[in-house]
């Protein structure tokens, strides 16, 4: 089911006009005292991410530009920005939550 990335795996540097969701879940460390849930979607240029659905931080860089990920245009987005990561959120619908999961997991396997 799905799309293949048959085409990205034989040329990496295909064009490809679809999205990547991915998930995460961060264990507790110095600056988080709980499980927290990142999800994330990229595009060819674009990668937006947010921590607890953005209480916790969100994330927006131009791969263009930045590639290195050092500048993150979601601190203070420009109009533009702004509506960008409206755009990208919506690739979160019945994909991706923005909570934990109710199962067992193994902070040491993350």
């Amino acid at each position: 089911d799905g799309r293949s990335l048959m085409p990205l795996l034989r040329n990496p540097r295909a064009e490809w006009d679809g999205v990547a969701v991915t998930q995460v879940v961060r264990p507790p460390d110095d600056r988080l005292d709980r499980l927290v849930m990142g999800r994330s979607v990229r595009t060819q240029r674009y990668r937006y991410t947010e921590w607890d659905g953005s209480d916790l931080g969100r994330e927006l860089y131009d791969h263009h530009a930045d590639p290195g990920e050092f500048n993150n245009l979601a601190v203070e987005p420009s109009p533009t920005d702004t509506a960008r990561i409206s755009a990208m959120r919506k690739h979160f619908d019945g994909r991706a939550v923005r909570r934990v999961p109710d199962v067992p997991i193994n902070p040491a396997r993350l």
